[in-house]
């Protein structure tokens, strides 16, 4: 608030930028959420949250004759380019990170894994490539009406991603597509 008043040549005043602070603190008190689960760029859950996910997927097929790697995939989303400010990649992944919860819901467990590279645990359905082929798309036309299209790899690179046969190997995979 106050770079938005000296942007201006406004003199700042200390009762509205007191009044928003309070009303973020509000806001967030309403909607509780663990400390270090969530990205504050994008919204979305941390790599660490979905390596915990993965683990729990890992542990549900564990004695059973069914695979995670047959149950479920990952889809990757990279709209990673450099060379740019720290307000460019905020837009960027704040763009994504709201796109991938439009598109993939709350039943999907996705996180941001760097800077420009994204990833939502599926299961392995025949709907799974239509939707990644989807998501290119709308992530490209929801960065041009929010005006972030220039800081984003073109085209924007999707795929499915194969999970390994164990947790481990599929830790050090999220590692790797971290870059």
């Amino acid at each position: 608030m106050a770079c938005l008043y000296r942007s201006v040549g406004a003199p700042v005043d200390v009762d509205v930028v007191r009044g928003a602070a309070l009303g973020w603190v509000q806001g967030r008190e309403r909607e509780p959420s663990l400390a270090g689960v969530r990205d504050p760029a994008t919204g979305l859950p941390t790599a660490d949250y979905l390596s915990e996910r993965l683990r729990e997927t890992y542990g549900r097929t564990e004695g059973t004759c069914q695979s995670v790697a047959d149950s479920h995939c990952l889809v990757v989303i990279d709209v990673a380019i450099d060379d740019l400010d720290a307000w460019q990649r905020m837009a960027r992944a704040a763009s994504v990170g709201r796109t991938l919860e439009q598109v993939f819901g709350p039943g999907h467990p996705m996180a941001s894994l760097s800077d420009g590279v994204f990833a939502v645990l599926c299961e392995r359905t025949p709907d799974v490539a239509r939707l990644s082929q989807s998501v290119r798309r709308i992530v490209e036309r929801n960065a041009q009406i929010l005006g972030v299209a220039d800081t984003m790899r073109r085209p924007v690179r999707v795929w499915m991603e194969r999970l390994p046969a164990t947790h481990g190997s599929a830790v050090d995979l999220l590692e790797h597509l971290r870059r």
